[in-house]
């Protein structure tokens, strides 16, 4: 999903379509339309202060596991083949 946001946003922007320069100032932002308690200040709350952020890093690993367990049941001949790993990598 967020791939494909990306990907459309990038087309938009080169077919000229601009954003809002002051989505987050105003009387009439994104947190207040998205929000019914907004607190911009604890976006930045402790910034520079070494605790980590909870950003979520990457893909879930169950998630593709479970994506490439059926593509594999869906793909493969031989259950002998079905048994194949997914490389730590991947997990």
């Amino acid at each position: 999903m967020g791939a494909r946001n990306g990907v459309t946003a990038a087309i938009m922007a080169q077919m000229g379509f601009s954003g809002v320069w002051d989505v987050l100032d105003g009387e009439h932002n994104v947190l207040i339309a998205l929000s019914t308690d907004p607190q911009p200040e604890e976006m930045v709350a402790g910034l520079g202060s070494g605790q980590p952020t909870s950003m979520k890093s990457g893909p879930k690993p169950r998630l593709l596991r479970r994506l490439l367990g059926r593509y594999r049941r869906s793909t493969l001949a031989s259950p002998s083949e079905q048994s194949a790993t997914i490389p730590a990598a991947l997990t």
